[in-house]
């Protein structure tokens, strides 16, 4: 079987199955009781972290951690902070 790699109706490549390989990603979020739950489904926004501060704190560690300067640290691009982030705390076998 053959799979194509097409962008705006455009075939750019083709590859035998037997070169691709899939991941199928489940996430599920578990809750110690139905108040929980009920709690989590609620939150309102003023109750949520905002994304600034979310890669604030990941900036901080990943400089703690001596993966970034932190002289680059306020200017780094978004998909460097995303390449690096992954490197950084996802781990492939």
């Amino acid at each position: 079987e053959t799979w194509e790699l097409r962008s705006d109706g455009t075939l750019l490549e083709r590859f035998p199955s037997s070169d691709l390989r899939m991941t199928i990603v489940y996430r599920a979020r578990c809750f110690p009781s139905e108040e929980a739950k009920h709690a989590y489904q609620n939150l309102k926004n003023d109750d949520m972290l905002s994304l600034e501060l979310v890669l604030q704190t990941l900036i901080a560690d990943l400089v703690k951690r001596g993966k970034l300067s932190s002289d680059k640290a306020d200017a780094i691009d978004r998909l460097d902070l995303a390449v690096l982030l992954l490197d950084t705390y996802v781990k492939y076998p």
